[in-house]
């Protein structure tokens, strides 16, 4: 009995995971397009126009995902985001 729920247990955590990253994954690209202000990996503030969207895995913890948003040349945490400013 316990084997089983051990097992339902994993299944979950692994749906709930699936899940997370999906919705990530579409909020990070309904950023797409639209200008933000966020703030960099050394703290440094930025802002720009999003033109695409990246994810890294984690090469110790292959679960860990970081979503990143590229504005040009310079890329953010999609954590790191501030403000979403109008287009204009």
């Amino acid at each position: 009995g316990q084997i089983r729920e051990i097992s339902a247990t994993n299944q979950l955590i692994e749906t709930l995971d699936a899940l997370l990253t999906g919705q990530n994954l579409g909020t990070a690209s309904t950023l797409i397009g639209k200008n933000v202000a966020a703030l960099t990996d050394h703290g440094e503030e930025v802002s720009g126009k999003v033109d695409r969207v990246t994810v890294e895995i984690d090469e110790e913890n292959k679960d860990l995902r970081t979503y990143r948003l590229h504005l040009g040349e310079t890329s953010v945490r999609m954590t790191n985001v501030r403000e979403v400013l109008d287009a204009t």
